[in-house]
């Protein structure tokens, strides 16, 4: 048997810290405290995008189940009075802005209760104001 024997380089005195460029050999903690800073900064910078990116998200889950459920409400309206969509859609219009409610909000009165209260069509503050009403989708 052949004995093997290898050569290992001799160890120098230099580091890669010394060895860099702008390095002296010192503590390179004034150097990297700017990298931390910059980390810190990006760091920042991401949560508050993730931030917006989740408040997006609630909200474009919230128009999501909205619309289906507006969507569900004039089905109903359009089954019980024969309305096409657009006139379904306008019954829940004409309600809301008599009524200051949200559309989303009288579509789950709808799904609820099955029906949309005809008075909703007609505020009696515009009544009583000489302000003159929309006609009523619902017998027209």
């Amino acid at each position: 048997m052949s004995e093997c024997t290898t050569t290992r380089p001799a160890p120098t005195t230099s580091t890669p810290c010394a060895e860099a460029p702008g390095a002296t050999g010192a503590d390179p903690v004034p150097r990297s405290s700017g990298v931390l800073d910059a980390v810190r900064r990006d760091n920042e910078r991401l949560r508050a995008e993730l931030s917006v990116a989740r408040a997006k998200i609630d909200d474009l889950e919230t128009a999501l189940l909205s619309s289906r459920r507006i969507a569900a409400a004039m089905g109903i309206l359009m089954s019980q009075h024969h309305l096409s969509m657009d006139a379904a859609f306008d019954v829940l219009r004409v309600a809301s802005q008599h009524n200051h409610r949200k559309i989303r909000d009288l579509a789950e009165d709808v799904l609820y209760t099955g029906t949309l209260d005809t008075a909703l069509l007609h505020n009696r503050s515009h009544a009583k104001s000489g302000v003159q009403q929309l006609p009523d989708p619902l017998t027209t």
